[in-house]
């Protein structure tokens, strides 16, 4: 490796969204690791098929933060931007304690290879890497449940069944409630009852909440972004 304060850089492929509905990959220079840094070679990059796709055609404000949580996610949405904040990959090369091969999880824009602080990234066992670039709407659907408060034995909706409106209903199911999964879209219902829920379509929700719980329902959770 070269010195500390020796600064090289290699070219890297990165995923831009360059005008609304227009996403193209640009070659962007990625420098080598710096103290306390881990180069990383991603195996797979999550899409948040929500955000993205409302990014993708141009309807977020231009002037809303990227992520003001997350230090690799700089600039707003004014187009061009780069986005995607669930990177699955190992590392390559490393100034930290982290093993060259180790698997890591990082919020990071979609990119084939970036550099990171080491603090910033999450070591991994032996895990699917396609599945841990779920962990961040895994965290979002924890923090819904944990919102939710006690449920056991609750009647519960969950409209949408989505990624998030799946893992949602997960979380509740294991705490303890009676989950019935609200979802428009065929396929999503037979994957989540494929997974342990209770899923019908919007127009058969009535009856179905009327039967369960004629006085009503205590809990809903809107995670289908058409809350109509």
């Amino acid at each position: 490796m070269p010195p500390d304060d020796e600064v090289s850089h290699r070219s890297a492929r990165a995923v831009v969204f360059e005008a609304p509905r227009q996403v193209v990959i640009r070659r962007v220079d990625v420098p080598s690791p710096a103290h306390g840094d881990v180069l990383v070679r991603t195996l797979w990059s999550g899409i948040s098929a929500g955000t993205e796709m409302l990014a993708y055609r141009g309807e977020i404000d231009p002037a809303l933060p990227l992520d003001e949580t997350i230090g690799a996610l700089t600039g707003s949405f004014g187009f061009p931007f780069r986005y995607g904040y669930s990177c699955v990959g190992r590392v390559e090369d490393t100034r930290h304690g982290i093993p060259d091969g180790q698997l890591v999880f990082a919020f990071h824009a979609h990119q084939d290879v970036f550099a990171v602080a080491a603090e910033d990234v999450i070591v991994l066992g032996d895990v699917d890497p396609r599945l841990a670039t779920l962990f961040p709407l895994v965290e979002t659907a924890l923090q819904a449940a944990l919102d939710a408060g006690p449920v056991l034995e609750e009647e519960t909706v969950v409209t949408g069944l989505g990624v998030v409106g799946i893992l949602t209903g997960l979380m509740l199911q294991r705490a303890g409630a009676r989950v019935l999964g609200v979802e428009p879209l065929g396929d999503r219902r037979s994957v989540a009852v494929s997974v342990g829920l209770e899923a019908v379509a919007p127009e058969e929700a009535a009856e179905q909440i009327a039967g369960r719980a004629p006085s009503g329902v205590r809990l809903v959770v809107e995670a289908s972004g058409r809350p109509e």
